[in-house]
């Protein structure tokens, strides 16, 4: 399945601050960049897509993204396989490492069977490294941006073989990353997984960055220009502007067809005994961003230096033949 090759050249480069100083400078920190800017663009003024509508009743897309969410749908069948275990904790359940064990013992084979061609089986151990680090870390039992991060990189990996299109960008996002997030929430909940690095009331989020990137990404109006909207009563749902986030009646309308409702009323729910205000209050100021166009654009500059450029995060990579430190 795999070559020694291929296992050997398996490992975490960026260890010190003068690796980072090169990672920033290489063309895999430009790819990585570009590959998220190209999945936003994609998505401009399109809405979320039920997983299962695209199983059940689409047939038209990519047999690669069928795979990924037969794979994703086995996460989901080993959370209610493997109950959390009934001790008093805060954080980490134990019954966390189990689930991740027992995921990564089989992930290889779904790769192979549902996800990568036979002629690059040599390379699934590789590609299983990336989606087995994306649901987070089995020793800490915790979850942050740099796990989400791994998930990327699981997608690019598919990319770098030529697995994905550039057709398939928005599948990527609408469908694929939407499912993810959704287990993410589970695992996050049922395990109850510290976040790891988190900026308390100071991030956008305990555990996520890209629902809001890609969010933002998806309400920007494609010709770059905002609706003004005197009256917030009557919306037109392609013009949701960024004060209106907070409107209950929106996001009870859009939460399931947009990533940035969606988020904000997770947090809401979780939350629901904090005002909005006082727990997220970087979420809130942008509340006063006239256009999703500026946010996107700040979201984007803060992924990287708030993500890409914090060795914490990047020391985590796993670099490979498919995913090269260069």
């Amino acid at each position: 399945m795999q070559t020694s090759e291929s296992i050997v050249r398996c490992e975490k480069r960026i260890l010190t601050t003068q690796d980072l100083e090169f990672f920033l400078r290489s063309r895999i920190y430009a790819e990585i960049v570009k590959f998220i800017e190209d999945l936003s663009k994609s998505i401009v003024s399109k809405e979320l897509v039920n997983y299962k509508d695209v199983r059940d009743k689409d047939k038209n897309h990519n047999k690669v993204i069928y795979g990924i969410l037969d794979l994703l749908d086995f996460c989901e069948i080993l959370i209610d396989e493997t109950p959390p275990i009934q001790q008093p904790m805060r954080f980490g359940n134990k019954a966390f490492q189990m689930w991740y064990d027992k995921f990564k013992q089989e992930c290889p084979k779904y790769l192979e069977s549902k996800v990568v061609p036979e002629k690059y089986h040599n390379l699934v151990y590789e590609v299983s490294i990336y989606i087995t680090e994306s649901f987070g870390n089995r020793t800490r039992v915790d979850y942050g941006t740099g796990h989400e991060l791994n998930f990327i990189l699981f997608l690019y990996s598919l990319v770098k073989l030529e697995i994905i299109q550039t057709d398939d960008y928005s599948d990527l996002v609408l469908v694929v990353f939407y499912r993810y997030l959704l287990i993410m929430r589970r695992l996050q909940m049922i395990y109850l997984l510290e976040p790891a690095g988190s900026r308390g009331v100071w991030g956008l989020d305990d555990y996520h960055f890209l629902p809001f990137l890609f969010g933002s990404a998806q309400l920007m109006n494609p010709l770059n220009k905002e609706k003004e909207c005197s009256d917030n009563k009557s919306i037109d749902k392609d013009f949701i502007l960024p004060g209106m986030i907070l409107d209950s009646a929106i996001i009870s309308s859009y939460s399931d067809k947009y990533l940035y409702l969606n988020a904000i009323q997770y947090i809401l729910q979780m939350k629901s005994n904090v005002h909005f205000g006082e727990c997220s209050p970087v979420l809130y100021s942008l509340t006063s961003i006239p256009t999703w166009n500026k946010i996107y654009i700040g979201m984007l500059k803060m992924y990287k230096a708030e993500i890409l450029n914090k060795l914490p995060v990047v020391q985590h990579i796993v670099f490979s033949n498919i995913i090269k430190f260069s």
